[in-house]
């Protein structure tokens, strides 16, 4: 792993959720909205210095930053990124950019609040891309949920927006326990392939999860779990039925970003088949 001097990643997650509690306080409106916008031009600004930063002729993590979160199961803040997500950054942060523009007008009430919702789920949508912990990536992947269900519920445009918000819900919940289930077990299994005891030699890091052994039928299990829990949000079939709903009651920006964002693909390909 290539270690980063400068905490890159880390910025472009906590950037936009300091920006969120800005615009939220905010008491002008048009000042708030002028402001997420130009914050989400910031993210865009660090998200394509990270696309210069990387070296596509190394294999390795890159940018990593690894600080101490919860010692004692070996839980740790730990981010990088590889070929597989350093581009996921860059567009990810414009087409929040480009959501964020199109509710501009569309959006008449509490505007604050969309906006640093919007600016919310951006963080924590470059948390998912960059989480090379497990936990941290579970606690991402999760956080966009309450952020999800309050701008169907709130600023949907159908009449049921509300049914869909609580559809969404049900559907991530239910993908959700599968998803920390696999996790947990990966971690496990690193502890008995060490031969160690729990929760010392319990282990969350990416990197460190790729090196370990597994028996097969392990693997079938951990990869249906995993593979189960993306499928929810991908969404694959059957598991599709909450998007055509969410994308006639919710509002239109934010079905833009549901269905451009492919964090349930990412998964997939991230963790499902590698591990």
């Amino acid at each position: 792993m290539f270690t980063s001097t400068v905490p890159l990643l880390s910025g472009l997650i906590i950037w936009p959720i300091f920006a969120a509690i800005v615009v939220a306080v905010l008491p002008a409106k048009r000042f708030a909205k002028f402001f997420a916008v130009v914050a989400l031009l910031i993210e865009l600004l660090g998200a394509l210095a990270v696309v210069a930063y990387f070296d596509p002729q190394q294999a390795d993590f890159q940018l990593v930053e690894q600080y101490p979160w919860i010692p004692l199961l070996n839980i740790q803040f730990l981010v990088g990124i590889d070929g597989i997500s350093v581009l996921f950054i860059p567009l990810s942060v414009l087409l929040s950019l480009l959501s964020m523009l199109a509710a501009w007008n569309s959006v008449q009430s509490l505007q604050s609040l969309h906006f640093s919702l919007l600016l919310a789920l951006q963080g924590v949508t470059v948390g998912v891309f960059c989480a090379l912990d497990l936990i941290l990536f579970f606690l991402c992947w999760e956080l966009t949920l309450p952020l999800i269900f309050f701008l169907i519920g709130y600023w949907g445009i159908g009449p049921q927006r509300r049914s869909a918000a609580m559809k969404y819900s049900l559907f991530m919940l239910f993908g959700g326990v599968p998803l920390l289930f696999g996790i947990i077990i990966l971690a496990i299994n690193n502890a008995t392939q060490l031969g160690g005891s729990i929760p010392q030699d319990l282990s969350f890091s990416l990197p460190v999860l790729l090196n370990v052994a597994m028996d097969d039928q392990l693997q079938v299990v951990v990869f249906l779990l995993l593979i189960l829990g993306f499928a929810v949000k991908a969404p694959l079939v059957p598991f599709h039925t909450w998007l055509p709903t969410v994308s006639m009651e919710g509002p239109t920006q934010l079905t833009a970003l549901l269905v451009g964002l492919k964090l349930g693909i990412y998964g997939i390909i991230r963790f499902a088949m590698t591990l």
